[in-house]
């Protein structure tokens, strides 16, 4: 008898206890998943800030260097009108203004760039891959900023030369050089908004099937 009370109950409590488990399991899961987030969440604020401070390092760098390049090229045009008069001006203006403007163009895009990525890390989506390219072209930028200043250089030490056509092939290789670096900084801000993009949909899906 008393073994078939203690069978009885095991039969009683056994559904009882299971259910006490699997409540027990699912509030450890629930708990767990709270804790990652909560991870997630302080990772996701340590990245924003990080990427930010980094962005705004830049942009000072970018801005300090795009004063120091217009204050060379306006030295060398008004070298240029000195020595050879206003259609040489005229022609050492077009090459560095139009250098100068793709530059500015790109760090426009760039800024775009920046803050779509911001205003996506501050939903929670995970943006690293996005933000690490945007570095990159942000780096490119400034590159492509440096050979623009040396054609300045160049056309400046040209024009100061006592027989400038001799330094025009110096001239041409700095110019080469700047549109190169442009070129590369244009692709690379191409893939930062791509991946952008990639990485908007990506959390979008995951937030969805979650």
């Amino acid at each position: 008898p008393l073994t078939h009370a203690a069978i009885i109950s095991a039969l009683v409590l056994a559904p009882v206890l299971a259910l006490a488990q699997v409540n027990v399991s699912a509030e450890a899961r629930i708990e767990a998943h709270a804790m990652a987030s909560t991870t997630m969440r302080a990772e996701v604020k340590l990245d924003i800030e990080k990427f930010r401070a980094l962005a705004s390092t830049t942009r000072a760098k970018f801005e300090e260097k795009k004063v120091q390049q217009q204050t060379k090229m306006d030295e060398v045009k008004a070298k240029a009108k000195a020595k050879f008069g206003e259609a040489v001006q005229k022609s050492v203006g077009n090459i560095s203004d139009m250098l100068t403007r793709h530059v500015a163009e790109l760090s426009k895009v760039a800024d775009r760039i920046d803050t779509r990525i911001s205003e996506l890390q501050g939903k929670g989506m995970d943006m690293s891959a996005s933000a690490a390219l945007l570095v990159t072209a942000r780096a490119n930028i400034t590159v492509a900023q440096d050979k623009v200043t040396t054609v300045g250089a160049a056309l400046s030490i040209a024009l100061a030369s006592p027989t400038p056509k001799a330094q025009i092939e110096s001239v041409r290789s700095a110019v080469k050089a700047a549109e190169d670096a442009i070129h590369t900084a244009k692709q690379s801000l191409q893939q930062a908004l791509e991946s952008t993009r990639v990485e908007a949909h990506a959390s979008t899906t995951s937030s969805v099937t979650l």
